[in-house]
């Protein structure tokens, strides 16, 4: 079980997950102790999702779901609402948008196709 407390200065702590091989990154909390984080998957395929947690560490959910593994940042709102950087194939990055229950997932913005 991971504890919040778990979650070292630099912001990396062994989270549950398959194969042991995951770490969450970047805690955001507001101030209804609401955490949200990036879950790091580093086995192959590597991925990155947006997950959550209670303070007490019970909880544990993948609250994204990019289908690549590129969700990454996310900032939490009094409200609940998490806004993260979401990415795609084409390493194309945009602003995503989830609650903290995992409903309403939305993209907030519409990048353009790289020019190479």
């Amino acid at each position: 079980m991971l504890c919040i407390s778990e979650i070292g200065a630099g912001g990396y702590a062994e989270i549950p997950n398959s194969d042991g091989n995951g770490q969450a990154i970047g805690p955001a909390v507001n101030n209804n102790e609401q955490i949200a984080f990036t879950c790091w998957e580093l086995s192959e395929p590597r991925s990155r999702e947006i997950c959550a947690i209670e303070p007490d560490g019970s909880g544990f959910r993948v609250l994204s779901d990019s289908g690549d593994g590129r969700a990454f940042n996310p900032q939490i709102l009094d409200s609940g609402e998490i806004y993260y950087g979401c990415g795609d194939e084409t390493d194309l990055y945009n602003i995503c948008a989830i609650n903290y229950d995992g409903t309403g997932f939305g993209q907030l913005t519409e990048v353009g196709q790289r020019e190479d």
